[in-house]
């Protein structure tokens, strides 16, 4: 059966709409937070279960994956024909852009309230930001987690856009459309979310929101987003969502009842925790589907409050809970009923998080572009503001219609010419004839602190990169220089390169390793004093990084970068680590490398 798609032109309202929703939702969760009892930011005195948690476990179980399955449609929709390269230089200014100015303006508004008897003032605690991880250190993402999880996923999924958009690729969903538009049929993605759950809780826990140790959550989310990505696009699959969504309702109650009575009816307390679990999944998807059909029958319309409203919800994203956590820790405080504790902080939240947006944030292309929005346009006469006025649109600084219809005639042969030329060429797939393949060798020096001491990593990395722009391999390093402490790492390199035809451009990787450390009491004696004894304690390495790549002839570039390292493990008790004390703090931080990245073209 062919499968039919939408039209990526046609903006479909109901995922603009769900997302609006969503956001929303987060927005009441959080609020919740602040009154039920689980731990958070910034709590009221007297704390709720009962109907309030089990509302909010309803809402914890699907919101969330639901935002990311319609992330993947959008994305969809939003690619259209480009490549690679530029869906991840897309992605940066996107998500990384808004992560960083989070990270260092919303965020630490948030660490200086919950630790506010530690510090003086903001501008104190401002510096001692990178006193450590949160919880006990002050450096965090808190609830940006998610744009840094869509952005990881971005990088997953980057090298494999030409396969997802191949005519083989939509052959098969073709194959398989006849069981996902029967009753039931959409519930064979359950089986890969089982599986990567049980898989992965082995060795992850869940829902950490710190990267490094919260695989098992990735892995789940981007099942969702691939679902959006793969199924919305597809009308008759996006139509048996609509057409049996009170199926999916009906399968949801069922498992939320099972979710609220297993604890209570099983006698044992594993056996609960295992039906439990698994419910929970079923109804997480059941639910997402059952939504998603609701929205696309009673929600695909467009109304100017869509538009004003899906361009503020990202912005909104990004102030609620610093605002949340502010006006909560001013109102908790009062000595007034719980519901008018509530009223104060939602009324004064709102009021704030929509004058930031409406008055400092829109008006503006410097802040509308770290709050992830696009810049609007600028006219000679006002360089601050980029919002058109009526005068500008109307007045002297209109443009004549014949000017216009000249535009739009030389916009239409360029469109035609580009159709023509592209007709003549093949298709491009992820594994086709047309791709080429090329292995690198990157020898590489990386500089880094631990305990306050400067010490030089030596390694380097190999591998194979497609198309010039995805790179997949093997790294490694040797820390033989540090005064105290030797360590040594292997592990595997996913590298994304930008534009590299260009002289300088920029790559981002993401470096997963595994290693062990060996101390010593006293300053070593020599380089390599008592390296090949190095059976100190392991670790997990996690470290995402950006690099500037200079190409000095062909095949050869000079690369510059500076990462994060991410290190988990380290058990500060072990007899190897019990004299100088290290811990996976020690070994976290910032570090910066300089290499020379050698390509050799393979096949064509």
């Amino acid at each position: 059966m062919a499968n039919e798609f939408e039209p990526r032109s046609d903006r479909q309202y109901y995922i603009d709409w769900l997302r609006i929703l969503l956001i929303i939702s987060v927005y009441l969760f959080h609020v919740g937070m602040i009154f039920n009892t689980w731990e958070w930011h910034v709590k009221n005195d007297v704390q709720y279960g009962g109907l309030l948690k089990q509302v909010m476990v309803f809402l914890h179980n699907w919101r969330m994956p639901l935002l990311f399955m319609i992330s993947g449609a959008g994305t969809w929709y939003a690619l259209k024909n480009i490549s690679a390269g530029r869906y991840l230089l897309e992605r940066t200014k996107r998500l990384l852009v808004p992560l960083a100015a989070g990270i260092f303006i919303l965020v630490p508004v948030q660490v200086y309230i919950e630790k506010i008897d530690q510090y003086s003032s903001i501008f104190t605690f401002y510096t001692h930001i990178f006193d450590g991880i949160y919880p006990k250190g002050n450096f965090s993402w808190h609830h940006l987690w998610f744009i840094a999880y869509l952005f990881v996923i971005a990088l997953i999924i980057s090298p494999f856009l030409n396969l997802l958009r191949s005519s083989r690729f939509m052959a098969w969903v073709g194959s398989m459309e006849h069981i996902f538009t029967k009753p039931f049929g959409l519930n064979l993605i359950i089986i890969p979310l089982l599986l990567s759950q049980v898989i992965l809780s082995n060795f992850f826990e869940m829902e950490t929101h710190d990267l490094v140790n919260d695989w098992a959550t990735i892995t789940y989310y981007l099942i969702f987003f691939l679902a959006g990505f793969i199924f919305l696009p597809v009308r008759s699959i996006a139509g048996a969502m609509t057409r049996y969504r009170k199926v999916y309702l009906a399968e949801t109650v069922l498992m939320m009842a099972v979710m609220l009575l297993v604890r209570g009816k099983v006698e044992s307390v594993r056996a609960a925790e295992v039906v439990y679990d698994v419910a929970s999944i079923v109804m997480s998807w059941t639910c997402a589907v059952a939504v998603t059909g609701y929205a696309r029958k009673y929600l695909d319309r467009n109304t100017p409050f869509r538009k004003t409203a899906n361009e503020a919800i990202y912005p909104f994203y990004l102030l609620h809970q610093p605002v949340l956590v502010i006006t909560g820790y001013l109102v908790v405080r009062l000595n007034i009923p719980v519901l008018m504790k509530v009223s104060l902080i939602m009324t004064s939240s709102l009021i704030l998080i929509l004058s930031v947006y409406w008055f400092l944030i829109r008006p503006f292309n410097v802040t509308r572009i770290l709050f992830g929005m696009k810049p609007k346009f600028k006219s000679p006469t006002n360089n601050l503001k980029v919002m058109k006025t009526n005068e500008v649109k109307n007045g002297k600084y209109s443009v004549s219609k014949t000017a216009c219809a000249v535009m739009l005639a030389l916009i239409l042969a360029s469109v035609s010419l580009t159709a023509r030329a592209q007709e003549s060429k093949p298709e491009r797939t992820l594994l086709g004839p047309d791709v080429s393949y090329t292995s690198v060798w990157a020898p590489e020096v990386r500089f880094s602190s631990i305990q306050g001491k400067i010490g030089a990593t030596v390694g380097g990395y190999t591998g194979v990169m497609i198309n010039r722009t995805f790179m997949l391999g093997f790294a490694g390093a040797v820390n033989l220089t540090h005064p105290t402490v030797n360590y040594g790492y292997i592990g595997g390199i996913a590298q994304a390169v930008a534009y590299p035809s260009r002289m300088v451009h920029l790559s981002a990787q993401l470096v997963v390793a595994y290693g062990s450390t060996k101390d010593y009491e006293n300053p070593k004696s020599s380089l390599f004093d008592n390296f090949w004894n190095i059976s100190g304690e392991r670790f997990t390495l996690t470290e995402p990084g950006v690099n500037i790549e200079v190409n000095l002839s062909d095949g050869i570039a000079l690369v510059a970068g500076a990462g994060y390292r991410f290190v988990s493990g380290i058990d500060s008790g072990n007899e190897y680590v019990d004299i100088t004390h290290l811990t996976s703090q020690d070994m976290s931080g910032v570090n910066f490398s300089l290499s020379l990245k050698i390509t050799r073209t393979g096949k064509k």
